[in-house]
């Protein structure tokens, strides 16, 4: 669980700025506050119980009820939608990609407590770690699920070593085979945003102990990629696409095993 972001909250309110990763044109949302308002989330954990009882970012909520359970938000406010005049959805304001338009839903949340539970994941190289899964070179997690073209996908991961500047993290949205996917990797000393293998480059680097968190959202005509550590600095990417299709979401670690902390897939109509 997040609780190094509870401590940078006390310490460092600007820290607290954004408590999840921003929208695509790199802007930043309040801080928590205020009370929820709109209906509970419709995530995967709430009829999957092994997945319940558990709160992966420390805020005082069950994941299975939680309206961003990847993002300390004790007060789950959930007005953005309202403030613009609209219906309030399931998404809280602070992991929304999309917090003042409605219709935005949690399709699904793992935050790896309960291992793999069965029915949720193909995996290779994949063991439960603790709170993690850790992931052997070149193994991976794939959802069984798939995910409309339009969707978030956010993952936190930790490498076991950087020893060498090519260890890296893929996150991938609209996956449909090794050769035909959407994906942000995440390198030592850089990122890339990778549709089939077209890199675009920029963010600094970061070491074993640090978590990463990357992000791919997609529609039909774009992506927008990015990336923090441990929860500083976003730098955000966007490069063109077009005509992406539906699929499922994946991570892989690529010349060092990773450890995975959490994935959350976030519809967007």
């Amino acid at each position: 669980m997040r609780f190094w972001l509870v401590a940078g909250c006390l310490l460092v309110p600007a820290a607290c700025l954004r408590e999840t990763l921003p929208p695509p044109d790199g802007g930043f949302a309040d801080e928590d506050g205020g009370r929820g308002d709109g209906p509970l989330p419709d995530i995967d954990a709430r009829i999957d119980a092994p997945l319940a009882g558990h709160d992966e970012d420390g805020d005082g909520i069950d994941d299975a009820l939680d309206n961003c359970p990847q993002s300390h938000n004790p007060q789950q406010r959930n007005i953005g939608e309202t403030s613009a005049g609209r219906t309030a959805d399931g998404v809280g304001d602070a992991c929304d990609p999309d917090p003042d338009a409605e219709g935005n839903e949690i399709l699904f949340f793992d935050g790896m407590n309960a291992g793999l539970v069965a029915g949720r994941w193909t995996s290779a190289s994949a063991t439960q770690s603790g709170d993690s899964i850790r992931l052997e070179n070149n193994g991976f997690l794939v959802t069984n699920a798939t995910f409309p073209s339009h969707a978030l996908v956010n993952v936190a991961a930790r490498l076991g070593s950087t020893q060498t500047m090519t260890n890296a993290v893929t996150v991938a949205s609209n996956w449909t085979s090794m050769s035909s996917f959407v994906g942000c990797r995440r390198e030592v000393p850089t990122m890339r945003l990778l549709y089939g293998t077209n890199p675009s480059a920029g963010a600094p680097p970061f070491t074993s102990s640090q978590e990463i968190w990357l992000e791919v959202m997609t529609d039909a005509l774009h992506v927008d990629c990015g990336t923090s550590i441990d929860g500083g600095t976003w730098v955000p990417l966007q490069v063109p696409a077009g005509n992406l299709a539906p699929g499922n979401a994946m991570v892989m670690p690529s010349g060092t095993a990773a450890f995975v902390d959490f994935m959350v897939v976030i519809s967007r109509p």
